[in-house]
C-alpha cells in the first residue's frame, strides 16, 4: 500500500523479497518459538500445534539474513509490529542488515487465552533489538498493544520526534487459535478479530498520517492465504486475515 508511487528501495522488487522472506521464515520462526507446555488445566483454550514444523526447501526460502541482499535501505526508518520473534524479528533484522534503522514493536506479553503459542516476552523483544544493533543500525523496543490505537499514536509521535521520519511500517503482529465456530466462546472469535484485523487497521490509522504529511511512505500488511481459503476450525483467523485484501 504505497503512499506515493515513486522509484525507491521499498518498491516492487524489495516487496517481493520481503514476501519471500516471510514465507521462508514462517516455519522456522514457529519452530523456534516456545510453545505452552503447561499442564492441561493451565493450557490456553487452543491447544498448541504439535511439531515437528516443516522446513521449506532452499528454493522456497530467501535463506539466512545477510547484508547487501540487493535492497538498499540506508537512511530509512522502519517500524515492525510483532517483532519480538518469528517472522517479525526476521523482517526487522533483515531491514537492519540492509541499512535501515528499525523500531521493534510488540505487546511482549499475553494477548489472549485462545492463542496457540506462548506469549512473546520483553526479553525476546530486546534480543530483536540487539540483533538490529549488531548491524550497526539504530534500534529500539516499544511495548504496545496494537488493539489500543492511543498506544500506537503515542508510539508514532515518539518515533517521528526521535528519528525525524517514518519511511516504512510492517503490520505483522497476529495471533491464531483453533476451534470449530459453533464451539467458540466470545474470546475465541473476538480476540483474533480485534488483534489481527482491528489491530492492523489501527496500525495503518496511527502511522499513515505521518507518511501522508511527508508525501512518502510504505505500508506492508502481512496476511495469510487463510484469508482467501478457509481452514477447518480456523474461522476467526480466516476472517481476520481479509485485512490483506480489503484495507
Amino acid at each position: 500500500m504505497p503512499i506515493q508511487n515513486q522509484n525507491d528501495p521499498l518498491s516492487s522488487p524489495a516487496r517481493r523479497s520481503i514476501l519471500a522472506l516471510g514465507g521462508g521464515v514462517a516455519a522456522v520462526g514457529l519452530a523456534a518459538s516456545t510453545l505452552n507446555t503447561a499442564s492441561a488445566s493451565e493450557r490456553p483454550v487452543a491447544e498448541p500445534v504439535s511439531g515437528p514444523y516443516p522446513v521449506p526447501p532452499p528454493e522456497k526460502t530467501a535463506g539466512p539474513i545477510k547484508p547487501a541482499r540487493g535492497t538498499n535501505l540506508t537512511g530509512k526508518v522502519a517500524v515492525v509490529t510483532g517483532a519480538a520473534r518469528g517472522i517479525g524479528r526476521a523482517i526487522a533484522v533483515e531491514f537492519a542488515a540492509n541499512g535501515a534503522d528499525v523500531i521493534a514493536l510488540d505487546i511482549a506479553g499475553p494477548v489472549s487465552p485462545t492463542a496457540d503459542a506462548a506469549p512473546a516476552t520483553k526479553t525476546e523483544l530486546e534480543e530483536t533489538v540487539a540483533q538490529i544493533r549488531a548491524y550497526g543500525r539504530r534500534g529500539e523496543a516499544i511495548v504496545a498493544d496494537i488493539r489500543k490505537i492511543k498506544q500506537l499514536r503515542s508510539a508514532a509521535d515518539h518515533i517521528e520526534r526521535t528519528y525525524g521520519k517514518i519511511d516504512c511500517v510492517v503490520a505483522n503482529a497476529a495471533i491464531q487459535g483453533w476451534k470449530p465456530l459453533l464451539e467458540m466462546d466470545d474470546n475465541d472469535w473476538e480476540d483474533q478479530i480485534q488483534n489481527n484485523l482491528t489491530g492492523t487497521a489501527n496500525t495503518v490509522r496511527a502511522f499513515a498520517p505521518k507518511m501522508v504529511a511527508r508525501k512518502y511512505g510504505r505500508l506492508i500488511l502481512l496476511s495469510s492465504m487463510q484469508g482467501r481459503m478457509g481452514t477447518m476450525s480456523g474461522a476467526s483467523y480466516s476472517a481476520s486475515n481479509t485485512k490483506g485484501y480489503c484495507l
